[in-house]
């Protein structure tokens, strides 16, 4: 039986409507370089309001590209409007929940 994993420490949780996939490509970016030097266990939750621009497939490609971060990826079927936040907050799983606008970036 394979050991379990450890806790997610931090979810760093993105709502992001339709219109913001390159800007979430690069926040998601600048999140995976922190997370790497940070050492601690990371969990990126995407909650996606109803978009039509690809999200979903820059999302995949990006936990692909990303094996050690564990990937939350989830998309409304109609806007939520305010309750998307709602939404990825629910997904996350991490002992700390960080909001995180999906036009930000984070520093290392």
């Amino acid at each position: 039986m394979a050991a379990p994993l450890p806790s997610v420490t931090l979810s760093v949780c993105i709502p992001t409507p339709h219109g913001r996939r390159a800007l979430l490509a690069a926040a998601l970016e600048t999140i995976a370089v922190s997370a790497g030097q940070s050492g601690a266990r990371v969990e990126v939750v995407v909650s996606d309001n109803a978009s039509r621009d690809g999200t979903d497939e820059m999302v995949a490609a990006f936990a692909q590209a990303h094996p050690t971060l564990q990937v939350v990826y989830g998309r409304n079927d109609h806007d939520q409007r305010l309750g998307n936040i709602m939404r990825v907050v629910e997904r996350a799983t991490g002992d700390w929940c960080w909001l995180f606008g999906s036009d930000d970036t984070m520093e290392p």
